[in-house]
């Protein structure tokens, strides 16, 4: 059964490679559809790329727009590292575990060894975990590009804006399609510089169980399609597309790509890797385990086509792209080692610039009528006070529930 983790590979490394003829056509589930995808490059694709060689037996986990890399440790006992655009190598603090993702303005985002998540500064390796009194422990799945991040908190999602701490839990609160049903949750595994973001909402009878995609918008929680016995929201750009994922109990999954936009779900004939705004699509052949494509609105080029001409390089797998084209990876040279690889487009290519400034402003947001969303605010390191629609606090400081 396929990983649909946030990029997942099935556990495999991005260097073992294989080779996959034949080109692959994108379908669609209405009126919309995907640009066909070729191999020839063109267009965008067809501009100079310089690469930028990471290191030996390195495999490239996550990357901001700054251009710097974060490596995932390779065992349990060993820390995490992050490459910066310098070439400076940062060793992060070994209370720090798995890593999710690192923003722009030099925040990690990982799991902590003692529990739930927390933000750790490049510049200072100091750790801030996310908490907040009388709530299970926090774990983040993404991270922006101010630092944000969105994950889940016993049965509900949330969000934390980064300047602010402020809160807001985002409960389960769609309909349950399972009769029966005697529990569910919500999860959100990515989140973009406009504060939305995606995830699933899940449902269980026993061993029966319903999931679906869900994305999270100025408080809402709309759904994404109909529920399946597995189904999962996992990237979101910010241009409001999103990759998402369903898996019938019969089937080996399908991915496709939900436009918030236009509402059309278009089915996507491969592994989606990586997502952008501008419909840039880094993408593999059904199993996750390369070799990698890179389409655009211009055309379809594999990555390895996008190496300098006598580089070396002979295959390639190409992990995340960002905003401004770059992509990491792992490829194999002509000597038999494979290396971590940074691919930098000698121009920016065309893309949305979204407004940053006033993301997720925490203006006092109320609970909305049915629990839609519950906002928490309060300024670091103390808790952040709750309020609610028509309540106070009592003479004692409680809340008066």
């Amino acid at each position: 059964m396929r990983d649909y983790g946030r990029g997942g590979t099935n556990g495999v490394s991005g260097r073992e490679f294989f080779e996959v003829a034949g080109d692959v056509i994108g379908r669609s589930v209405n009126s919309a559809r995907l640009p066909m995808r070729h191999s020839q490059p063109s267009g965008e694709i067809a501009m100079p790329y310089t690469v930028i060689d990471l290191g030996q037996d390195l495999d490239p986990w996550r990357l901001n727009l700054n251009n710097d890399v974060l490596f995932q440790a390779p065992t349990e006992d060993t820390p995490g590292q992050v490459r910066l655009v310098s070439g400076e190598v940062i060793t992060l603090p070994s209370e720090v575990g798995y890593l999710y993702g690192v923003s722009d303005n030099g925040l990690v985002l990982g799991a902590l060894k003692t529990g739930g998540s927390g933000w750790c500064d490049l510049a200072t390796g100091q750790i801030e975990p996310i908490a907040l009194a009388g709530q299970p422990a926090f774990f983040g799945q993404a991270i922006n590009t101010q630092g944000d991040v969105a994950g889940w908190v016993g049965e509900q999602a949330f969000i934390i804006n980064r300047a602010t701490r402020a809160i807001t839990l985002v409960p389960p609160s769609l309909p349950s399609p399972l009769a029966g049903s005697t529990s569910t949750n919500v999860l959100l595994n990515d989140i973009n510089d406009l504060g939305q973001a995606v995830g699933v909402q899940q449902w269980f009878d026993g061993t029966n169980q319903l999931e679906l995609p869900v994305w999270f918008n100025n408080g809402v929680l709309a759904p994404i399609g109909e529920p399946d016995f597995q189904a999962n929201g996992i990237l979101i750009t910010n241009d409001q597309t999103m990759r998402v994922w369903y898996n019938g109990r019969e089937d080996d999954g399908q991915d496709y790509i939900f436009d918030a936009n236009t509402g059309a779900l278009t089915a996507f004939d491969g592994f989606i890797l990586d997502l952008r705004s501008g419909g840039r699509v880094l993408w593999t052949v059904d199993t996750g385990i390369g070799p990698t494509y890179l389409t655009t609105p211009y055309g379809t080029a594999a990555v390895i086509e996008l190496f300098p001409p006598g580089s070396g390089y002979v295959s390639a797998y190409g992990r995340q792209i960002n905003e401004a084209g770059t992509i990491i990876g792992t490829a194999g040279k002509d000597d038999g080692t494979a290396h971590a690889f940074m691919l930098v487009p000698d121009r920016a290519p065309p893309h949305i610039n979204l407004p940053i400034g006033g993301v997720l402003i925490p203006t006092i947001i109320i609970e909305e009528t049915g629990g839609i969303v519950e906002t928490l605010f309060g300024d670091a390191p103390g808790p952040p006070e709750v309020f609610h629609q028509g309540e106070g606090q009592g003479e004692d400081g409680e809340d008066e529930r």
